[in-house]
């Protein structure tokens, strides 16, 4: 159905809940992003192709809570105004979320696997074969199992009247790899296995959770691997962190293995799995809940695979799967002249948003970010390198598109499509008082098909402050003066049916551009191009509101308008 009518209720939901009950924007703030995801260069790709199971999306709701997390009182009410926002939206939207704003409490799959994984994925069926084959003994965690629930099954609410001692317990709360919220002791668990039978084969699910790391394991690790942290050590808090700072984030490994090269990461697994523990990987420690932690586990840090080679001929680039973001895109084009469809925050890891097939300012002119993905190589559950491509290993080729976590190896480098890299952007930014930001949204909707188009170069999406902000940007990317006179007269098609819009239009560069997103205007990142290979700056490492809570719900058609 090429619908692209937005209900009213919808409407009226998502902005009652943005601008009608939370007051003023500090010591918090929500920020509704709606972004195009529809276009030919998504919709002609067959579904068949890929894990990815958004295909049919026209764009995608993203909200986002930010605070500091310096109060209790702060947290469960921010948590649970994000549930309750949720539980509304769904009355309105389908099930389907999109797996890079993975919202772990999505309340509409409340505790059910399978309509959990059937929100983010196309063939959950194919998945599970897949699993089950490559990792049989459940060497990587997953929930692709019969036995496992969404990552969280609710939201997490600390005791307000808690005391400090109380606050250090609530933050030994970490989640299995089933997602059921555990408190951690300082006991050892005995683990056991148990056999769960597929239609093909068999996996025995070791579970994720054990409380101390043994000296086998240990001595393992620190024999091929010279940068081992394990609980006890005084750099273990750093190097377990993740980005996110919110109090029930608290990822309890066994220990951090930050591996150099792909040996380090088959030594990693080979270790891993002969004590009986599951290997996680981790790139740009940006996971939005503890699931991303590997708790009782081994949390293999890759951010030091950092390797970069570019075929000339086809601009086929591979790349180690440590970068993050702004490390691909600062090298690239520096380098190259080229670029990928990647995600707009610097910080962000570039494995995680290849794998669960992420989306930014390029998506309608090259396409989602696991589309351009023509092989990868990784670490298979016996600690052997494998490549997966359309001719070899095609099931985990097709997995590595649009799996996310879900894959069962390590990738160690992706094989992707690169393009000429953007020089000159231009910029036509409007803003809006908070009333109009009903009829703005239904305007740019009923305009997508033709914006989504290659033809016209541009990205486009609406931003929503609970500071009474909405603001309507849009990019064209090396516009000819054809194109840019298109564009213009576009968006004034826009602002003049909403009304009451004020614009302005500048030029800039995609360097510009990046640092922009990163958050340089708000002092997060420094305002110069080799910024973005600092993976500790941008958000997520910096600025004041550094805890989140996440979410984010694919709209695919609506005939009520």
């Amino acid at each position: 159905v090429d619908s692209y009518n937005v209900s009213d209720e919808l409407l009226d939901t998502l902005t009652s809940w943005t601008f009608g009950h939370m007051g003023k924007p500090h010591p918090w703030s929500l920020l509704v992003l709606i972004y195009n995801m529809g276009g030919p260069k998504i919709t002609d790709v067959p579904t068949s192709s890929a894990a990815y199971g958004g295909r049919d999306a026209k764009f995608v709701v993203h909200f986002k809570h930010q605070w500091n997390e310096e109060s209790l009182t702060t947290h469960n009410d921010l948590m649970k105004h994000h549930h309750d926002m949720s539980v509304a939206l769904e009355r309105h939207m389908p099930c389907k979320g999109f797996y890079n704003y993975m919202d772990g409490d999505m309340p509409c799959a409340h505790g059910d696997r399978d309509t959990w994984l059937n929100a983010f994925f196309s063939d959950v069926g194919r998945m599970q074969r897949i699993k089950a084959t490559a990792d049989p003994q459940n060497v990587f965690q997953s929930h692709l199992l019969p036995n496992r629930v969404p990552p969280s099954s609710r939201w997490p609410h600390v005791p307000v009247s808690a005391s400090s001692t109380t606050l250090a317990l609530a933050a030994t709360t970490t989640t299995t790899s089933t997602g059921r919220p555990v408190a951690v002791s300082t006991s050892v668990r005995k683990v056991s296995t148990t056999s769960i039978a597929t239609s093909e084969t068999t996996i025995t699910s070791t579970p994720a959770l054990s409380d101390s790391v043994s000296s086998d394991l240990e001595a393992c690790l620190r024999q091929a691997i010279s940068s081992v942290v394990v609980r006890g050590e005084s750099s273990y808090d750093e190097a377990r962190r993740c980005r996110n700072t919110r109090v029930d984030i608290v990822p309890t490994p066994l220990a951090v293995a930050r591996v150099r090269s792909e040996e380090e990461v088959q030594a990693a697994v080979r270790c891993a799995a002969a004590q009986g523990v599951q290997a996680c990987a981790r790139a740009g420690a940006h996971g939005f809940e503890n699931a991303a932690g590997c708790s009782g586990g081994v949390a293999i840090d890759l951010q030091d695979l950092q390797n970069l080679a570019v075929e000339s001929a086809s601009k086929v680039a591979h790349f180690g799967a440590g970068h993050t973001l702004g490390q691909l895109y600062y090298k690239l084009q520096t380098k190259y002249d080229l670029v990928v469809p990647g995600g707009a925050e610097s910080g962000v890891g570039a494995s995680g948003l290849f794998l669960g097939c992420g989306r930014g300012m390029l998506t309608q002119l090259h396409g989602l970010a696991c589309d351009t993905i023509r092989g990868v190589r990784y670490v298979d559950a016996r600690g052997e390198l494998q490549d997966a491509n359309a001719d070899t290993n095609p099931d985990m080729f097709w997995m590595a598109k649009g799996g996310g976590g879900e894959f069962p190896g390590i990738v160690t480098e992706f094989i992707v499509q690169a393009f000429p890299a953007p020089h000159s952007l231009y910029a036509r930014d409007c803003t809006f008082p908070p009333e109009k930001a009903k009829a703005l949204i239904k305007t740019w909707v009923s305009h997508l098909p033709e914006m989504s188009d290659p033809v016209h170069q541009m990205f486009t999406h609406i931003t929503m402050w609970n500071s009474m902000y909405v603001n309507f940007p849009s990019l064209c990317f090396d516009c000819s003066p054809e194109q840019v006179e298109w564009f213009e007269a576009k968006v004034d098609e826009i602002v003049e049916e909403v009304g009451e819009g004020h614009c302005h239009s500048f030029a800039h560069s995609w360097f510009d551009q990046l640092l922009f997103e990163a958050g340089r205007d708000r002092g997060v990142i420094e305002n110069r191009a080799e910024a973005l290979m600092d993976r500790n700056q941008g958000y997520g490492a910096n600025g004041p509101a550094r805890a989140s809570k996440n979410g984010g719900y694919l709209v695919d058609s609506y005939n009520v308008s």
